[in-house]
């Protein structure tokens, strides 16, 4: 095939003839993933941002309209640091091809150049001996061989044999890469990119299946360290950040004391934000003030690489966000959280990840909307029961109230998708750390190596000995969220009503009680608790709060001297629990015999 000038088709069945080649060495790649993570998820996030590439282009048009959808479909479904690197190479080469119809070799190295100069631009601190190393050398061969090549198949066979040189050399570039004897996991995409791309310069071949679905190794955990790999950040922490006249530049600097690993891609309307972090909440506040946040994603990578090289049991116990359990508590029987989502109007959060209490009790004082909470999606809940079955036997997941959310309708779901192990869905009929207190039980069990079919049966008794009494201060958040109609709650503090909540046997809320004054009311659940732990004596209890932690270490003592136990722990309500409740709201969780 004598190509001697690219048009817009042609470029698409290059880029398609590339994505297709890295999807079939994505294994590889993973493999090999040594840098800036040696999280084995190199290939799957190239693999993934090119397939989103594909699919979300029409491969006709002219090389500037088809190159500006692949640049608009690579940033929104870019994955990893060299996903987002290679959706700002993109983005680069369109912003360099607009107005024109096709490209001579000219013209397309100088649209590469471009492009590899922009791809350096993702990253704050750009790293030699990586996939930008690779994309330089390429490009420098470009600008020294388009004026002496009459074709782009020559052009692009000794541009590739100067990447592959480059891609050799990275480790001589990295200790990391020396110590582990392999190239760079991205550098190596890059060039097994450009080699799909050179099949189609050679070959001419445009398949006629052109919607075809790519086996991606999703199923697998995507940050899966090596055994002695450190993890100096814990979420990796990924999200579309919209406005207008966007810039890279402050969204780094907002970053730039968050974490590392940090790359953000495109310009205008839209970028495409990564960092490791410890903070994802800090992460997501810096950038909520430059502009709109969509398609949020926060990955345990602490999680990840101890299922897959420090796994403690043969069990998973999945549950969810509104557990309130302490993070000591949840990494020492690594347990498995999906958070809930929350939204303040038109800002969507993941709960506990990319907002904590203490800011969701400040927002929720200042905001005028009223939070909105839903359920995680059925895809969320497949998407971690089938990377559970990959290390586990069999999973037992433990949610919030199906009387209260629709989260364990999701989780069941889910479950009747996923054949590969076992999966039993427990409604706890509970929240907050009530449902906590179950979940800590069901691990003590599953790490005290009882069978599968044992654990579930102690799950499904729990609900009838988990009780929590939650004591209000103000029906203000009830009255804000449509819980309480304003007349009712009108008449409520006029007599400076104070409710005790709680939930019945079918896990729906009820008003348990109530007093005329907050002191008379956390007196009352302390009686309550006292004199069913005469009956039915109490095993274990915890204290939660929203937003006042003096006011729970005081009831924690009451309580502590009433029944001679002291709390297994005092915890922060999440918000999707608090909003309702309100700030102020103390609760106590307990289990009996």
């Amino acid at each position: 095939m004598k190509l001697r000038h690219l048009d817009g088709e042609s470029l698409y069945y290059a880029f398609f003839h590339g994505r297709r080649a890295v999807v079939h060495r994505q294994k590889h790649l993973n493999k090999i993933n040594v840098f800036p993570v040696a999280d084995g998820d190199t290939g799957t996030n190239l693999a993934m941002t090119m397939h989103s590439m594909i699919e979300g282009t029409s491969r006709t048009g002219t090389v500037a309209s088809v190159s500006r959808g692949m640049a608009d479909a690579a940033l929104s479904g870019s994955r990893g640091n060299s996903g987002i690197i290679f959706a700002q190479f993109v983005r680069g080469l369109s912003e360099a091809v607009q107005g024109k119809d096709k490209l001579d070799k000219k013209e397309f190295t100088l649209a590469a150049r471009r492009a590899v100069d922009s791809a350096y631009k993702a990253l704050s601190k750009p790293v030699e001996g990586t996939i930008l190393t690779v994309m330089r050398a390429w490009v420098n061969a470009l600008d020294a061989l388009h004026e002496k090549k009459t074709s782009f198949v020559s052009l692009f066979h000794e541009s590739l044999v100067a990447a592959r040189h480059a891609l050799h050399e990275t480790p001589k570039m990295m200790k990391a890469l020396e110590k582990a004897k392999v190239v760079d996991a991205g550098a190596e995409g890059f060039v097994t990119f450009l080699e799909g791309v050179m099949h189609f310069v050679r070959s001419g071949e445009k398949p006629e299946r052109i919607n075809e679905t790519p086996i991606i190794e999703e199923t697998q955990d995507t940050h899966m360290l090596r055994p002695d790999g450190e993890i100096l950040h814990r979420y990796c922490t990924e999200f579309l950040l919209e406005g207008k006249d966007l810039s890279a530049d402050p969204v780094r600097a907002a970053l730039e004391n968050l974490g590392d690993s940090t790359a953000v891609a495109g310009s205008g309307d839209r970028l495409r934000v990564h960092i490791h972090t410890n903070e994802p909440w800090k992460a997501y506040a810096a950038c909520s003030a430059i502009g709109h946040i969509t398609k949020q994603k926060v990955e345990d990578m602490v999680r990840q690489n101890q299922i897959a090289h420090h796994r403690r049991a043969g069990i998973a116990v999945v549950t969810d966000s509104a557990c309130d359990l302490p993070q000591e508590i949840l990494d020492r029987f690594q347990i498995h959280v999906i958070p809930l989502n929350l939204a303040f109007g038109e800002k969507q959060y993941l709960d506990q990840l990319t907002v904590k209490p203490d800011q969701f009790y400040r927002m929720l004082e200042e905001n005028p909307d009223f939070p909105k909470t839903s359920q995680p999606s059925v895809a969320v809940f497949a998407d971690m029961y089938r990377r559970l079955s990959h290390h586990y036997h069999s999973i037992i997941s433990i949610h919030l109230s199906g009387g209260l959310s629709g989260t364990l309708n999701s989780a069941r779901l889910a479950a009747e998708q996923v054949k590969e192990v076992p999966i039993a869905v427990i409604d706890s009929k509970n929240l907050s750390s009530s449902l906590g207190l179950m979940v800590v039980t069901v691990a003590e069990a599953v790490a005290s190596g009882k069978r599968f079919a044992d654990v579930v049966r102690l799950a499904e008794s729990l609900p009838g000995r988990t009780r929590i009494l939650v004591g209000v201060p103000t029906l203000k958040s009830y009255i804000r969220g449509g819980r309480i109609s304003p007349l009712k709650g009108w008449i409520a503090n006029l007599l400076n009503l104070k409710p005790i909540i709680s939930v019945n046997a079918e896990g729906k809320g009820v008003l348990f009680g109530k007093a005329f004054s907050r002191s008379k009311n956390l007196e009352k659940i302390v009686d309550i608790v006292s004199r069913l732990h005469g009956k039915t004596p109490v095993r274990r209890y915890v204290v939660g709060h929203t937003a006042d932690e003096p006011a729970a270490l005081d009831f924690a003592g009451k309580i502590e001297t009433a029944i001679g136990m002291k709390p297994e722990f005092i915890a922060s309500i999440s918000p999707v629990i608090g909003a309702h409740a309100g700030p102020g709201s103390v609760c106590v969780c307990f289990m009996t015999d």
